[in-house]
């Protein structure tokens, strides 16, 4: 009886585990913190097609990766505030604002207001209203 619930115990933690694991190590390879992953972890078209958009020179690939963020379902908010700092294009810090935006993230979006400029500054807050509008519906 014992051997069984540790048996179960141990299927569970283990899988509970590898879940975890294996979502922060998809998201690590998106941005670029764990790029070992990619050759240990054969990852699906999308993933892999997102990690090369997100890393192109390429103002209108990385835009297309920005999108393809929210589509494939590893959302990393820090990371998006990360290349929001580091993006020169207003359009693709424009697509960076619309994608937290759909996925609530107004902790983020408050915190770049501070630095924003002021056509940045009305992106930021309309984002964050369409947060509010969004949360009154549910």
């Amino acid at each position: 009886m014992i051997l069984a619930l540790s048996c179960v115990f141990l299927l569970a933690l283990g899988y509970c585990l590898g879940g975890r694991l294996g979502r922060g190590a998809v998201g690590g390879m998106y941005s670029m913190r764990f790029p070992i992953v990619s050759l240990l972890y054969t990852p699906a078209g999308q993933h892999y097609e997102t990690a090369v958009l997100l890393n192109s020179d390429d103002e209108l690939k990385r835009i297309s990766g920005y999108y393809s963020i929210l589509d494939g379902g590893v959302f990393d908010a820090a990371y998006l505030k990360e290349r929001y700092l580091k993006e020169d294009s207003f359009l693709a810090k424009k697509t960076i604002l619309w994608v937290l935006a759909r996925a609530g993230a107004s902790d983020v979006l408050s915190s770049l207001y501070e630095s924003a400029s002021g056509d940045e500054k009305a992106l930021i807050l309309r984002a964050l209203d369409e947060i509010k509008s969004k949360e009154k519906s549910e």
